[in-house]
Formats: structure tokens, sequence, C-alpha cells
């Protein structure tokens, strides 16, 4: 059991970073460590308390790093193993944290191990991977990628003529966690970075890690309204020997206290999602359900609500709104509030605030995507768009109004967006008004109030506006925010700590579509 101060990550603002496209330091066109490391200044401006790197490891990059070819080396793009010293020992010097992007559930098809498991079914790393001999013609079962587009999650391996799962591209090949020898060599990798000082890991799609030991049909597809998770397979997650294999991860974290282990497990089931943070597993999972919601009170109440009574008093949050993998908050959704299909949302900063302050307010350790301080739109067009499906949200960071907006002195892996580089961060630092100035006054909120950081809540819906009611000892405030598309007025409790799209009249509170007061009690 950690003790309270080493629960650190309850109190925290975390901050994903994009490496490719943060900060270049070298002017080859795409992001780095070193990029990173003289950008910290800005994240500690703005209040940030713990990074989470995107994937860094070795690997030929055909799903944005997240097909690792040697877990124990980094991506010479990105880096060496010393720039992510030099990065470690300045954030930490910074009282920022920093966790990597850890992919445990499959390697690329690059990767040693998987070369030698396939090359005969007699090699001692042949368990090592999910096979199937002797299947015939026909794929060994139903299961289907996560990738639409990839179809079955199996494919013919042309060596030995078996069968391989891969729950995503076919060069992503899953690992077997039911062979004792990969657990332990999974368990190494980690203490191989948690030794360099790492404060944790964010773990990929770690359900999977449990799958039916019988490789039975699934009953059912549910596919899931967005391009990349169609055909999730969820007959498929979640299987009781995952279990275990969570507390082997949390053993070695409890090794070295004061890490953590977030989990990245796509469950829209409060209940369900509320089982990886049980005693003795991981310390956070991230919630999605809200990125799958109208712009609509009573749908946000419910959901936070159902999350928050799961977890129980004891358990704790990890919210999530957008990321490498979802559309931006100032295009997520369309005039009418309706989740827009990607790339077609209507640019809209104050619905975008409005998102970023429940983010930030809630009850729960919030993870914010790089640039949605700067409120981005979704990027529309320009070279490498189509790279990968959800690249709109994984265009270069604007830093400034120059070339390619301060991000590269060459040319951009990926084109910075015209529409972004008008955003870019030295504007909005120097303007009262920004985006970028209102969440780190959120932020410095959060940090100043207890009752915001790991008060109760109770939290209800009122003709379209959301309340938050925060309590810690005799310290109480009340966060109201209008999603509604018309004007609404409210009775405010007492002087507004802080507002955004409001007017005051005859002792009440006009709050506009998406405005915002926080209140003291």
């Amino acid at each position: 059991m950690q003790t309270r101060e080493q629960q650190w990550w309850r109190g925290a603002v975390a901050y994903q970073v994009y490496v490719p496209s943060f900060a270049d330091s070298i002017g080859d066109g795409v992001g780095d460590l070193d990029g990173v490391s003289e950008r910290l200044d800005a994240l500690v401006w703005l209040g940030v308390d713990v990074i989470w790197l995107s994937p860094i490891f070795e690997s030929p990059m055909r799903d944005g790093g997240y097909d690792i070819s040697n877990y124990h080396d980094l991506n010479p793009m990105f880096g060496d193993l010393a720039a992510l010293d030099r990065l470690i020992e300045a954030a930490h010097e910074l009282n920022i944290r920093v966790l990597l992007d850890w992919v445990p559930n499959h390697t690329s098809t690059d990767h040693p191990w998987f070369v030698e498991s396939a090359s005969s079914t007699t090699n001692t790393k042949r368990d090592w991977y999910v096979w199937v001999d002797e299947a015939g013609d026909a794929p060994p079962n139903n299961w289907q990628s996560c990738f639409a587009a990839v179809g079955s999650a199996w494919s013919r391996h042309p060596i030995t003529g078996a069968w391989y799962l891969h729950s995503f591209l076919r060069e992503q090949a899953d690992l077997n966690w039911d062979n004792p020898a990969v657990v332990a060599a999974a368990h190494d990798v980690m203490r191989f970075w948690l030794d360099r000082g790492i404060d944790g890991f964010r773990i990929d799609v770690v359900h999977n890690l449990g799958k039916d030991p019988d490789l039975a049909d699934n009953p059912s597809i549910i596919v899931r309204p967005t391009p990349e998770t169609a055909g999730r397979r969820l007959d498929e997650d979640h299987w009781p020997n995952l279990w275990h294999k969570i507390a082997g991860i949390r053993s070695v974290l409890d090794e070295y206290p004061g890490t953590i282990a977030v989990g990245e497990s796509y469950v829209l089931d409060a209940g369900r999602l509320a089982e990886y943070t049980r005693p003795g597993r991981l310390h956070l999972a991230h919630d999605f359900t809200l990125t799958e919601l109208d712009w609509d009170a009573t749908a946000f109440v419910a959901a936070i609500d159902a999350s928050n009574r799961a977890v129980g008093e004891n358990g704790w949050p990890a919210w999530i709104l957008s990321s490498h993998d979802h559309g931006r908050l100032a295009t997520r959704w369309t005039t009418t509030g309706a989740l827009a299909p990607p790339g077609t949302g209507v640019a809209d900063t104050g619905r975008a605030e409005a998102a970023l302050t429940l983010l930030l307010l809630m009850r729960g350790t919030p993870f914010l995507f790089q640039g949605e301080e700067l409120a981005l739109p979704d990027a529309t067009g320009g070279a490498n768009l189509d790279v990968d499906g959800r690249s709109r949200s994984r265009a270069p960071l604007p830093w400034t109004n120059e070339t390619n907006a301060g991000f590269t002195a060459g040319t951009p892996w990926m084109a910075v967006p015209e529409t972004a580089r008008a955003l870019n961060r030295q504007h909005q630092r120097t303007n009262p008004d920004s985006t970028l100035r209102f969440i780190r006054d959120l932020i410095a909120l959060r940090r100043d109030h207890r009752a915001l950081r790991d008060g109760s809540q109770q939290i209800s819906v009122d003709d379209g506006v959301l309340h938050l009611d925060r309590r810690h000892g005799e310290q109480h405030i009340v966060v109201s925010i209008n999603m509604s598309l018309e004007p609404r007025t409210i009775d405010p409790i007492s002087t507004p700590l802080l507002t955004r799209g409001t007017a005051t009249a005859g002792g009440r509170v006009c709050l506009d579509p998406n405005g915002i007061v926080v209140t003291v009690a």
C-alpha cells in the first residue's frame, strides 16, 4: 500500500507529450527528446506535474511507435539513452515526473523475439507468441483486428505455415502472457527503465494481456463508432487470467516506491473499468467514456457519477478527453453538440474551454493532451495527414508564428495547419484572454484548493447546467458549466473565483452557452 505522499498522482495534472510533434531540436522535422527537455519551462509555467511520453522505443513506426522492435533501446529519431537521461534529470529538477508508454501486449514482427519464434515450431521462443499450428486454410477463429481495415486478427506465417495472432496490424504480433518466460522478460523490461529513473508507465491495451485460453469464437463482434476502434472484441477482453498478470506488474512497481502504472483499457462500462484499480492492481486506468458522448450535460453527469460510484471512496478515476487517438476538443462536436465524424466538427473554442474546465476540476487525475491548452482544432489538410487515420490530432505544436510555427527549422514530418499556427503558444502566453492563460488559471485553482485536488464530489445537472460540488474539510467549491445551447441564469453561492463567458445582473450570474463560474461557498 502506498503512503499518502507516494500517492502524488491523486492531485497531479498529467500532460501527454506526443514526441514526434512536440518540438524538434535538430531541424530534421521530427520532434525529439531534447526538444522536450528544451521546452519543459513551458510545462512548468502551465502547472504540469507529470508528463507521459508517447512510445520512444526502437520501432519501424508502422503504428506510430506502438510496434516495438527493441524494448531496451530508443528509436534514434527521438534521441539516445543519454537524451532520455537528460530529460528525466531536467524534469525531476523541475518537480515534473516522467511516464513511458509501454506496449506489453504485442511487439513488431521485426522484434528478435518474434523472428526467433517464427523460425520453426521447435524454437525455444515459439511459445512466446500466440500460434496455432493446425488450423487449416481458415483462421483459427472469428477474432477481428482492432483496426477494421485489417480484418481477421490472424495471419499465416510463410516459414512454418502456422497462424499467429495480431490484435492490431499484421506486423504487430501478440505476446503470450500465459508463458512465464514472457512475463519474466516483461518484468525485466520494466526494471530496466525504472532503474533509469522513470516514474512509471502508461500501459497500452492492458486489457488484452488476458485472453481466452481456448481461443474460442466470439459470440459477437461489437463495432464502436470510431474508425480506429471498429471491430473491438469486447467478448475477448477481461478474461479472469488478466488479473494475476496485472498483479505481477504491480508487484514490480512496488519495488520502486512512488512509481505508478496507468492502464489504457478502452472500457466504457464503469464497473468493469473499476476492476483495474482494485487493491494490488493498477494505480490508475484511463476512463474514455466522455470521448464517446455528445455535448450533453445529462449524459456527462451520468457517466461521471457512474465512474465515481464504481471506483468508490478510496478509488480514483483517470480522466481523458482527447489523445493521439482522438479528435481534438475544439472540433469534437457539431454546432448542435452531437459528436462529429472525424474532420467535420465545427471549431468552438468556448466549448473546448468548458470541457477542459470539467476535466481539470472534477474528481480524478486529468490527462491533458498536448495542444488542448491552446484549443487547437483537428488538422484537416496538409502533408502526411493520411499517414494514420487518427493523425488529425497529431500535427506539430505551434510555438510561434514563424515558419513551421517554431516547431522545427527543417521540413516538418506533418504540416502545421495555418489555423493552428494562429493559435501559437507565444501569442497566447501574452494574451490575458487566451485559452492558454485560462487553462493555466484553472490548473492554479486546482493546485491552490484541496477540495479541487482530492475532495469529495457531488455532481448534478439543472436545465443544461452541470454543477460540481467539491468539498474537503471546511472548504467548499462549486463549479457550474452551461452545457446547453442557450444562456442560463443561476444564483451564485458567493463571489466567483473564476468566470468565463458570464455577465452579472441583479446579483445573479448569466452564463452564455459554454459559460463557466467557479465559486467558494
